[in-house]
């Protein structure tokens, strides 16, 4: 058998596909049950069980993105993949984002704040991953902030960006120090950040504290 260092691309492909199956499936069955219970479809709960089954299932539903989140990672960095540019409304690709990044952040208890400038902009590139970029570079800054503070994101042209604290100009070098951080807090998401971006001909920058705080800049080309 061949070592998984030997494997071509789709074999290695195929074995990750595999892997990930065997990970969904339990998943699968622990937030169906974790749901019912909490539903009380089996017969009534307490407040406190009734909790613990939410975070449960929370945290069930959160792998399982997670493991979603590996396998797109895996197959843009590994396979050919071929945009599919368009013209796509900001205003569609910020609620997609914020429909699947609000149950992480009740979870950690921030607040989001979102603009478009101007009002009814549209960006080019392929409305499907750009979706993803917009979902995940938010959810890269949730997890990097604190409880009960704010994070905004605001798209101005073909530039998107998250952060936390006070909006501030982009930086011409990127702060490695805060890459490095993000990067051990979420680093499927922010994987998923630049790899689109590269695709899309875009840059990332990472701009500090000192910057008033985190802020993640995703520029595309015009």
């Amino acid at each position: 058998m061949k070592s998984h260092a030997d494997a071509s691309p789709d074999e290695r492909t195929q074995r990750l596909a595999e892997i990930a199956h065997h990970l969904r499936n339990p998943l699968t069955s622990v937030l169906a049950f974790s749901e019912a219970l909490h539903d009380e479809v089996f017969g009534p709960v307490n407040a406190g069980q009734k909790q613990a089954l939410a975070s449960i299932r929370d945290c069930a539903r959160r792998q399982t993105a997670q493991i979603w989140e590996l396998m797109e990672l895996w197959r843009l960095e590994t396979a050919a993949c071929e945009l599919n540019p368009e013209p796509c409304p900001a205003a569609t690709l910020l609620k997609t984002a914020l429909g699947q990044v609000a149950d992480l952040a009740a979870d950690r208890k921030v607040r989001l704040e979102t603009k478009v400038q101007p009002e009814g902009q549209e960006v080019r590139g392929d409305m499907r991953l750009l979706g993803h970029l917009v979902t995940q570079l938010l959810a890269v800054v949730i997890y990097a902030a604190d409880v009960n503070e704010v994070v905004w994101l605001r798209v101005n042209g073909p530039v998107f960006q998250a952060g936390t604290g006070g909006e501030a100009p982009v930086p011409e070098l990127s702060d490695e120090a805060l890459e490095g951080r993000l990067c051990k807090l979420c680093p499927v998401g922010l994987g998923l950040v630049r790899v689109i971006a590269d695709l899309h001909g875009g840059t990332v920058i990472f701009a500090g504290p000192e910057a008033g705080g985190v802020q993640v800049t995703v520029s595309l080309p015009l």
